[in-house]
């Protein structure tokens, strides 16, 4: 249909009211209209101009041989971080070396509940202290460790169980331990026989260079709980009851509230009213993700060819020191850029921004990380069900188990998730400690986040839902952890956190955030029980 231009006096724009006393005489010739544009109701929009990709063009086989290679990197990380010693030399004895974590820790916290229970007079508590005996023995996995057992079980039990106990070592072990073993052996049984004046000072001295801390305990197991040196023993008992106690009841409180937040947040999903800030449609969806996943993949080959210089490095200097050399890792994010991708573009990829604010999305990790809490003990449930389905086929106590058995320096394997930097927090000086806290709360929050939540959280998110992606990443982050299979399930629910909160938040603040308030109570805890 022909669209009629409307008529308007002369000297005014069409659709305008002429000014008074403007107004033509009648008669007066009129111009002609202004030429109006045709009007078509129908007409197709045009379409966008297309988003041009950044970054240099990735293809489907490259693709396919980025995907594979993080697969086998991951594999081989795992393989690598969790593999044992070399198997045991059947004519080779036995040593006394670093008692695992686990037993270490439980020994202190059962010397400590019977200093508690010898305050309460008028009660029998050598039942509750058996139990307690019983259980530590449990933990212990190799030899050695049997013999630290026996020095806890004479303070608890007195001298004569403790003898006992060295009889039937003698009895089991004797063809197996190296003789230095055996000299320990015997300097126990003299001490618990006839005190420790019967003991030379090279003997009291090797007890305490092979044993530390048990090796103290059993020297003091017969003197007045006002001396001194007995008090200088038992100091560090209770420092982790209260620690242990700290765990459980802080613990539980901040559990109930993480399971709170989770039903709010799970409500707030299901009626569509969560904002999720991470946009995968954003203008940096689509680049180039190949660069992401080659920066990830470089960081997998990266953390261990590190750890082989920093074990290189500890021969000069002390390796609280020498490990520092993986903050080198945090240049990864350059790989991105020499590969063509615009500064903005990259960190709104890895989730280098403020977010809605930087105290806001430290505020949404710390809330987030109580969130996931329920997450976390779910994980630690399906861990403690492996251990023992895991036990039904490999005994704890069985020969062959552990670094003291294959000859190997250095700490005895533990049977629990436990990582391995937490064996030098109980004998480093004070500077390194700091150190290695730095390392736990600080390199590992910014260099993991920023690989995993940030490049590789990146990449899957394009193709996966929220759900797959977030598994992915969390179980990939638990494999590469040296804390062994029985560490998947919960560091595998950590990660997981983590990347609902880069989904949350966008930015990776919160993730850091979350992810350094795990490690910093971790550190500080295995501060306050181990030293």
């Amino acid at each position: 249909m022909e669209q009629h231009p409307q008529s308007h006096p002369p000297g005014t724009a069409p659709g305008t009211t002429p000014a008074p006393g403007n107004v033509p005489a009648p008669g007066t010739p009129q111009p002609p209209p202004t030429a109006w544009p045709p009007y078509s109701p129908y007409a197709p929009h045009a379409a966008p101009p297309p988003v041009p990709v950044v970054g240099l063009p990735a293809s489907r086989v490259w693709s396919v041989i980025l995907a594979t290679l993080t697969a086998l990197c991951v594999l081989g990380l795992f393989i690598m971080q969790n593999a044992g010693p070399a198997p045991a030399d059947e004519d080779e004895p036995l040593a006394a070396g670093a008692p695992n974590f686990i037993l270490h820790i439980q020994a202190r916290y059962v010397v400590g509940v019977g200093q508690l229970l010898s305050t309460m007079p008028n009660q029998d508590h050598g039942e509750t202290l058996t139990q307690l005996s019983d259980q530590l023995s449990q933990v212990a996995v190799t030899p050695a460790d049997r013999v630290r057992v026996i020095t806890v079980m004479g303070e608890l039990l007195g001298h004569k169980e403790a003898l006992t106990q060295l009889d039937s070592f003698r009895e089991t072990w004797a063809d197996s331990v190296s003789d230095d073993v055996k000299d320990d052996v015997d300097t126990l049984a003299a001490l618990y026989a006839h005190g420790r004046d019967a003991l030379t000072d090279e003997q009291q001295q090797d007890l305490i260079d092979d044993y530390d801390w048990f090796g103290r305990l059993a020297l003091v197991h017969d003197q007045p709980a006002g001396s001194s040196e007995r008090q200088a023993v038992m100091a560090p008992t209770l420092r982790t009851v209260v620690g242990m106690l700290g765990i459980v009841m802080g613990g539980g409180a901040a559990s109930i509230a993480g399971l709170v937040l989770l039903i709010i947040a799970l409500v707030h999903v299901s009626q569509r009213r969560f904002r999720w800030a991470y946009a995968w449609q954003h203008p940096s969806a689509v680049v180039n993700r190949s660069p992401y996943l080659e920066a990830f993949i470089l960081f997998l080959l990266g953390v261990p060819a590190l750890g082989i210089l920093a074990d290189r490095l500890s021969d000069h200097v002390p390796h609280a020191v020498a490990i520092q050399v993986v903050w080198l890792l945090l240049l990864l994010p350059v790989w991105i850029r020499l590969r063509g991708v615009p500064w903005s573009t990259m960190c709104a990829g890895l989730g280098w921004h403020k977010g809605r604010g930087v105290i806001r999305e430290v505020f949404a990790g710390v809330f987030g990380y109580m969130a996931g809490l329920p997450l976390l003990i779910a994980g630690l449930i399906v861990t403690l069900i492996l251990a023992q389905f895991m036990h039904l086929f490999v005994p704890p106590d069985a020969p062959g188990i552990g670094a003291e058995q294959a000859g190997a320096p250095g700490p005895a394997p533990t049977p629990g998730p436990v990582h391995p930097v937490v064996y030098e927090l109980s004998h480093v000086a004070p500077w390194q400690l700091m150190l290695l806290g730095l390392l736990l709360a600080g390199w590992a929050p910014i260099v993991e986040e920023t690989l995993f939540r940030g490049a590789l959280y990146h990449v899957m998110r394009r193709r996966w839902s929220i759900f797959l992606s977030a598994t992915a990443t969390g179980f990939m982050f638990a494999a590469i952890h040296p804390q062994g299979v029985l560490g998947i399930p919960p560091l595998m629910a950590l990660g997981a956190t983590f990347a609902f909160l880069r989904e949350w938040r966008g930015s990776i603040i919160a993730p850091i955030t979350a992810h350094a308030l795990n490690n910093g109570m971790i550190f500080v805890l295995f501060v306050m029980v181990a030293r």
